[in-house]
């Protein structure tokens, strides 16, 4: 069973995507209620970022899968939310750079670990859209894209999802997270 905030990050990030996809199929009464379901959950979001373990800014967690999904489903619920909360920018700013985080300390030179790569799937999903929205509006970290900046390691998260699919996979740290 997967953690609190990842549920609600990969809920906001379907009802946003639905809704942005298709927002002819809502009247005004309904996008307001939408607005208004992911204003509260993002805001609770933000507010256990603070209290719970996966928020905090440490690096021996930057490679927590929870924390990479968490962060991810804030980024893009502060993103769609941008018009509407004052705080978002506030918000996003935090979301990308604990995103960044995880590519420097999670993605290392000697690989992820086993949970990494077994959590990639949904790591790859979910971040996977907030880097095509971060193109389409074209958000940036320090000035660069996050794909641009990291391409070299997500290229290689490929191979290692591969090597790890074999007996006696490679590319492995020798340590598991959970």
């Amino acid at each position: 069973m997967f953690s609190e905030e990842i549920h609600r990050a990969f809920v906001l990030t379907a009802i946003i995507l639905f809704r942005d996809i298709a927002p002819e199929l809502f009247t005004v009464e309904e996008h307001l209620c939408l607005v208004e379901f992911i204003e509260k959950k993002t805001r609770e979001t933000w507010q256990e970022s603070h209290s719970k373990l996966w928020g905090r800014k440490e690096k021996q967690l930057n490679s927590w899968n929870h924390r990479i999904i968490a962060f991810s489903g804030l980024a893009i619920a502060t993103i769609s939310l941008h018009n509407y909360l004052p705080e978002a920018q506030e918000w996003l700013n935090v979301a990308m750079s604990r995103v960044e985080d995880f590519f420097i300390d999670g993605i290392t030179d000697q690989g992820m670990t086993r949970e990494g790569l077994w959590y990639c799937g949904f790591v790859s999903k979910i971040l996977g859209i907030l880097l095509r929205i971060c193109r389409q509006k074209n958000i940036k970290v320090n000035g660069e894209f996050l794909d641009d900046k990291y391409s070299y390691k997500l290229d290689r998260l490929v191979e290692w999802y591969l090597y790890e699919s074999f007996p006696r996979g490679k590319y492995l740290n020798n340590w598991n997270d959970s």
